[in-house]
């Protein structure tokens, strides 16, 4: 379909319905125009088979993925500061390692100060404690010791019973 008539034809057969003069002229001018590309097909793979066969390299990937790596690639606009601000990205990534390691040192600091904290009120308890209770209160401590350490036997009969 190389001639003004027949696109025009084409075109109308994209609006109406063609009649069947019409259905014939068009069929016709495509078998021409589908014969046409199909020489020319085959002219071209004649063509190539003449071609003598150069053997492909045995880094030929390598070269090809070397040449995409070294392409120039398209030009971006710089982002902005709010969308580099959201991401993290307004500072290099070496002041957020030192922002990090001194939120690190700094929880350890306070995570220290405070179990320093917790035993000085422990201690400060104990003193308190031991200020109040007088040499009385102690001498029955051997005694109130042993109590912990007896073991009472087990009563078989009773155990039997309730199984």
């Amino acid at each position: 379909m190389h001639s003004e008539d027949d696109n025009l034809l084409w075109e109308a057969g994209l609006r109406r319905k063609l009649s069947t003069e019409e259905q014939a002229r068009l069929q016709a001018a495509m078998r021409d125009a589908v014969a046409a590309d199909a020489a020319e097909d085959l002219a071209l793979n004649a063509a190539l088979r003449e071609l003598p066969q150069v053997p492909v390299s045995s880094n030929f990937t390598h070269r090809v993925m070397e040449a995409i790596a070294q392409a120039p690639t398209p030009c971006q606009p710089e982002p902005s500061f709010g969308s580099r601000f959201w991401r993290g990205q307004w500072l290099p990534k070496p002041v957020w390692a030192v922002l990090l390691i001194g939120a690190v040192v700094f929880a350890g600091q306070q995570y220290r100060t405070h179990n320093l904290e917790v035993t000085a009120q422990s201690v400060a308890k104990i003193s308190h404690a031991a200020s109040v209770m007088t040499v009385d209160v102690l001498k029955d401590f051997e005694a109130i010791n042993r109590f912990s350490r007896v073991t009472t036997p087990v009563d078989e009969e009773l155990f039997a019973a309730l199984n």
